[in-house]
C-alpha cells in the first residue's frame, strides 16, 4: 500500500517510526563521534605536537647487516677483544686501543670515540 493509501492514523504511525529511526541514529552518530573523539585523543597522546618520524639504531644496525652484507658479529668480536673484556670485569668505564674509545656502562661497551 502506498502513501496515497494509507489512513491518517497509519500515516502518524509510519511518522512516528521515521522519527524514532532518526532520533536512533542520531544517538548512534553522538555515541560514535564520542569514540571517534577518544581514539583521537589517544592518537594525540602518543604523537605530541612536532613528532616526527624516526629509524632506530637497532634497524639501521640490521638495515647495513642485511641489505649491506656487513657481519655485525665480526665487528663485535674485533671490539671486544680478550684486553678489552679483562678491562670491563676489571670495573672500567673507558677503554682506549688503537686511538679508539671506548666508554661502558656496568661492564657493556656503550659508545664510541674516534
Amino acid at each position: 500500500m502506498g502513501l496515497h493509501e494509507m489512513s491518517v492514523t497509519a500515516l502518524k504511525a509510519e511518522e512516528n517510526r521515521i522519527t524514532s529511526a532518526i532520533r536512533e541514529a542520531k544517538e548512534r552518530v553522538a555515541g560514535l563521534r564520542k569514540q571517534l573523539d577518544h581514539v583521537q585523543s589517544v592518537i594525540a597522546k602518543r604523537q605530541p605536537a612536532g613528532f616526527e618520524p624516526r629509524v632506530s639504531d637497532h634497524a639501521v644496525l640490521r638495515y647495513i647487516e642485511r641489505t649491506k652484507g656487513y657481519d655485525v658479529e665480526a665487528v663485535r668480536r674485533e671490539i671486544l677483544t680478550p684486553e678489552v673484556c679483562a678491562a670491563l670485569r676489571a670495573g672500567a668505564s673507558a677503554y682506549t686501543v688503537n686511538g679508539v674509545s671506548f666508554k661502558a656502562h656496568n661492564g657493556t661497551l656503550t659508545t664510541v670515540i674516534v
